[in-house]
């Protein structure tokens, strides 16, 4: 991104725009880490380089990002800054692309991140023997998007491809593309005559340059600057018109079998399935100029109990050249067996199958159909951040239960959002009732409550509703916030699934419709209350009570020390004399500031999770 042109179009707003009620707006930006990365890469115990990058390989080279997830195939390649996935790319030439962005590959922004142009991922595959004759016809051939469903390279980003010269020891530039908008894949073949490439040891390499924005915007921090590639191969005896690809791929996962939600509790969806049950969706496309014949199948598993369930040969046809098929099977009838149980967990699993040349690879797409204690839109995986940047501003998700129900707890995945600070700002948990199809009364409302970060695969943060609190939902309720400052809180945006119809947000007293397309990373929790197990009871025992408040009375900061524990992995929440919650977050640098409170008598309530550990009393003086 332009530094200069984004201050120079930030100046302009500044002149022509007079209140903060033109100001006020909701805003998507890209996220500012990859917690699947960067989890993945907290848990490794080995080094992220290839153990063997000294093995040479030999042609072909082919890769399509089908078979490997997050990391690229260590097979393969020798580094893993670069981000596989199902998710940024747009109608890909076959199922899973590799992204280069602003991210490291341990998840978070490279150190030397800026707003001017930087060297950011790389994609280097591993020694290759191209000890050939330049009669042979080596050609490379991949295909890249800019942009796809994340943000978009400036011109003065560039994805760029490089060759090794293994006598050399030198990389040299081969080509290069500037940034662009949203576009679709575009193929490059490359011959590889050169005798200073002809050789055994050979490497070829991608990277990207990257920008941030200015510090006044909301996506300084953000991940920016996608390149998608895909399809690549490195072989002999081709030409410069080998450009077909000669297979049958899917192009995208299935997603949910569920008409509305992707995700719903098990006894909701029992009690209504035939209103929610709807197809499985087979995304595929015939890459080939020629017609073949494709048989589609169907599996169902029961991941809970590791037990295949039904299948079906949903069609077999021809495709035409090059067709893009979107075929929906439509259920009938319930695929998943009926149990007692409170949740339940199933694999949805779409095959294709045709001529014995295929690559078979990409000719598999799974789903995992989630039925747990929340209702949900989302897909679990963030693309994006969304927020709104008033004080007082609303936002509400609305949601339709089966079923009567108790409201325990709501889910919320923030993005991290780092150095905005975003996490030191609290906001008011907010339900309302509904109101002819908008956000009506407010039915209840927590202060105190900040963005939590959970340190594993895309988890969402708990937050739990006092036990005195005993919120009954039927029909339409809402689930979000209410600002008490202009911090762009960040919460997860899932670009993938459209659910914006749902999504309200109230700037000056007026409920508008989200104009941003997707699903934010909010779900409803219902059902049981959530007890205490045995193992969080263990970890209560473990955690020392000697948990130390001081100074107490206290005027501004209320210190807490423990000696087995450190207190800043702790949750705490805290209420005044009449039972009103007031806080209810981490603590942060070991204390609690406590200057805003009014004098009197607090209770605080320490907990490991979502286990109570302690409670203590302290006094609040002026």
């Amino acid at each position: 991104m332009n530094k200069i042109f984004f201050n120079y179009l930030f100046a302009i707003f500044l002149t022509i725009l007079f209140s903060k009620a033109v100001f006020s707006q909701e805003r998507l930006v890209s996220i500012n880490e990859n917690i699947v990365v960067k989890n993945l890469y907290n848990k490794s115990q080995t080094h992220l380089k290839s153990k063997a990058v000294n093995d040479t390989l030999e042609l072909p080279f082919f890769d399509d990002f089908s078979t490997s997830t997050i990391y690229p195939d260590t097979n393969l390649w020798i580094d893993k800054y670069a981000f596989v996935n199902t998710s940024f790319g747009i109608n890909p030439p076959s199922i899973g692309v590799v992204t280069l962005d602003a991210i490291s590959y341990n998840g978070t922004h490279y150190t030397e991140a800026s707003s001017n142009p930087f060297i950011a991922d790389k994609l280097t595959s591993k020694p290759i023997n191209l000890n050939y004759h330049p009669d042979s016809s080596i050609f490379l051939s991949f295909y890249y998007q800019a942009q796809g469903i994340g943000d978009k390279p400036e011109v003065d980003d560039s994805l760029l491809l490089e060759f090794y010269s293994p006598n050399e020891k030198i990389w040299h530039s081969i080509w290069n593309t500037p940034g662009d908008t949203s576009q679709n894949f575009k193929q490059v073949i490359l011959p590889i005559t050169d005798t200073t490439y002809l050789k055994k040891g050979f490497r070829f390499r991608f990277k990207n340059y990257a920008s941030l924005a200015g510090d006044y915007n909301p996506s300084a921090t953000s991940n920016v600057d996608q390149w998608n590639i895909d399809y690549i191969k490195l072989d002999k005896h081709r030409n410069i018109n080998d450009t077909i690809i000669h297979d049958v791929a899917f192009v995208q996962p299935p997603s949910s079998i569920l008409k509305t939600y992707s995700s719903m509790p098990w006894k909701h969806f029992i009690s209504v399935f035939p209103l929610e049950i709807q197809q499985v969706s087979f995304n595929y496309r015939n890459n080939d100029n020629i017609i073949r014949n494709i048989t589609s199948m169907l599996f169902f598993n029961n991941l809970i109990n590791n037990t295949k369930l039904d299948s079906f040969f949903v069609n077999v046809d021809n495709y035409q050249p090059f067709e893009h098929t979107i075929y929906n099977f439509k259920l009938d009838n319930n695929p998943f067996p009926i149990t007692p149980n409170d949740s339940a967990l199933f694999e949805v699993k779409c095959k294709v199958k045709t001529d014995d040349f295929d690559y078979e690879g990409n000719n598999i797409a799974t789903f995992k159909q989630k039925f747990y204690n929340y209702y949900a839109y989302d897909d679990g995986t963030a693309e994006n951040g969304y927020g709104i940047d008033s004080k007082d501003a609303m936002l509400a998700y609305k949601f339709k239960t089966y079923k009567t129900d108790t409201l325990q707890a709501v889910n919320m995945y923030f993005n991290q959002s780092n150095p905005l600070s975003a996490s030191q700002r609290s906001f008011k948990l907010t339900i309302w009732d509904d109101d002819d199809g908008k956000p009506g009364n407010i039915v209840y409302q927590q202060i105190g409550i900040r963005p939590e970060y959970e340190n594993e695969l895309n988890k969402f943060h708990t937050y739990i509703l006092p036990d005195s609190v005993n919120i009954i939902v039927s029909d339409i309720f809402y689930v979000g916030w209410t600002q008490t400052s202009d911090a762009f809180l960040n919460i997860g945006f899932d670009m993938n699934r459209a659910s914006n119809s749902n999504i309200f947000y109230n700037l000056n007293g007026n409920w508008y419709n989200s104009s941003f397309e997707g699903s934010l990373m909010i779900r409803p929790v219902l059902g049981k209350p959530i007890k205490i197990t045995t193992t969080a009871i263990n970890k209560i025992q473990s955690v020392s009570t000697d948990v130390k408040l001081y100074p107490n009375p206290v005027k501004d900061k209320l210190f807490l020390r423990t000696n087995n524990q450190n207190i800043n992995n702790l949750h705490v929440v805290i209420f005044n004399n009449i039972g009103k919650l007031v806080y209810s977050g981490k603590i942060n640098n070991g204390y609690i500031d406590v200057n805003n409170y009014n004098p009197g008598i607090y209770f605080i309530r320490i907990k490991d999770k979502n286990s109570f550990v302690i409670n203590k009393k302290f006094i609040v003086i002026h």
